[in-house]
């Protein structure tokens, strides 16, 4: 049972930061458009997008660090 929780944890771990990093890359991705555009356009403020994104990389980071902790103490 604590290898697929273990398992659990590291997609969950991977599924965040990807959300984070995707959202940290998404209002800067496109050419044709700026970041500033692209706020004008959605509605939404980018300190908060941004910081949302820093909190999913983040989150991501410390999950996958607490799901491989009991790997180094063995």
């Amino acid at each position: 049972m604590k290898s697929l929780t273990r398992k659990i944890g590291d997609w969950a771990a991977f599924i965040l930061m990807a959300v984070g990093a995707g959202m940290f890359i998404w209002p800067f991705g496109n050419r044709h458009r700026t970041a500033r555009e692209w706020v004008q356009e959605t509605g939404i403020d980018l300190s908060i997008w941004l910081g949302l994104a820093v909190v999913f990389l983040v989150g991501g980071l410390c999950l996958l660090a607490v799901t491989k902790l009991p790997d180094r103490k063995d």
